[in-house]
Formats: structure tokens, sequence, C-alpha cells
């Protein structure tokens, strides 16, 4: 089937996010989230009162259960999202204006991925981690996008913008964002760094599939490592 050309560009997109998050987190891509990619139309033939979920009211979401040994998952981006990075394409050029638009996408990847790589380890996940995961990659492949794109990561700034503009925020997401940039600022505090190094790619790495008892404390304390 002959997807159209805004399909395509963020089905692009959502590769190059999920690249940048298997290159620095170590995991193998057995699935990509682009192939989930699904209209409302389909969710709501897919899922019994599905206008009733939070998913629906999101501008971008992952819908997944499991059943079993069989698992469901897919991914909706809403048409405003995706008009907003065909017309500013963020793997040409990241930037204020179309910041915002490609970390709801980011977010929805990130959600994918640590939802199927926790399933593959049949190991529990809870909401607070799957958003404070989210809240991370933002920053990451932002700064990765930008890095590559101008030679610069702009580590800091990011951090400020992402992970502090918390105003109008559940509880929930923000206690993500704001232990988000905790994390942040203890690393490049511990490392004197403001940008990538490797001891940050190390450290992601050793945070990513732990169980949360494991990684509360190498989140919150970079030195423990």
């Amino acid at each position: 089937m002959q997807l159209n050309p805004q399909t395509q560009l963020i089905k692009h997109v959502i590769q190059r996010i999920e690249r940048c998050m298997s290159y620095y987190y170590g995991f193998t891509l057995q699935m990509s989230a682009a192939d989930y990619l699904v209209s409302r139309e389909t969710i709501l033939r897919m899922v019994d009162d599905a206008e009733h979920y939070p998913e629906w009211q999101a501008l971008a979401a992952v819908w997944f259960d499991m059943r079993g040994d069989e698992m469901y998952v897919a991914l909706h981006c809403d048409s405003t999202i995706i008009a907003a990075l065909t017309e500013q394409d963020p793997c040409e050029r990241l930037h204020n204006g179309n910041l915002t638009d490609f970390c709801v996408l980011v977010e929805e990847v990130s959600h994918f991925h640590l939802l199927t790589n926790k399933a593959a380890q049949q190991a529990d996940l809870s909401r607070l981690e799957l958003e404070l995961q989210a809240e991370i990659d933002k920053v990451i492949v932002s700064a990765d996008f930008i890095y590559r794109q101008t030679g610069a990561c702009h580590l800091v700034p990011l951090v400020k913008i992402i992970c502090r503009d918390v105003a109008g925020l559940g509880s929930l997401y923000r206690q993500a964002s704001l232990w988000a940039w905790h994390f942040f600022c203890c690393f490049m505090a511990a490392e004197s760094v403001h940008t990538y190094s490797a001891s940050l790619q190390e450290l992601l790495r050793h945070c990513y599939l732990f169980p949360w008892q494991q990684k509360r404390p190498l989140l919150f304390d970079p030195l423990f490592i």
C-alpha cells in the first residue's frame, strides 16, 4: 500500500528517534514503532470504547495490552502533530519552533520501546518509571538530533526547556519531569560536563532495563557507578 508523504515522513522520523535510543541504551531494535503507527479510525476498530480512554485525548499515544503470551500494541499520532512535523522536519532542523511537537513523538516512541522491552523481559513497569524514561529520552534524543545538525548538543538549555516547564502538568508528569531534571543536574555536577560523554552513555545503559529498585539509586546518584 502506497503511503501518503506525511505518513512516510513521520515513519522516517520515528525510525530516526528509535535508532538514536537503540544507540544510547544498547538494545536491539526487534520491532519498529513505525510499523505500528495507525490512524484513530483503526484504534476505534481495535479498542472497544476507545474514546473513553485517556490515550484517546492525547496528541499521541501508545495502546498496549498483554493477553496471556500475546502482546497487542499500536501507536497513534494526531494529525496536528503529523502536519506540524511535516512542515518543519526535525530530521532536517530541530529548533524552538518544532521542539514541542517533536517531543510529543519522542515520548510515545520511548513508551513503545520501554513497554515492549520490559514485556520481553516479563518485568514490571510502573507508570512513573515509564514517564520518567520518556522525559530523559526527550532530552537525549533532542540533543542528539541538534548535535548532528549543528555540532553542539545544547544539553543544558534542553534540560531547562524540557524538564523545567511543568506548568499545567498533572502530578505524575510533573514528578517525572522534575526527577529527569534532577538526574541531569546530578550527572552534570558529578562529571563537571555539560555535554555528552562516554560516562553518560554508560549510565543510561546501566539504568535502562534495570528493575526500579536498582535503577533509582543510579538515576539519582551518578557517582554510584
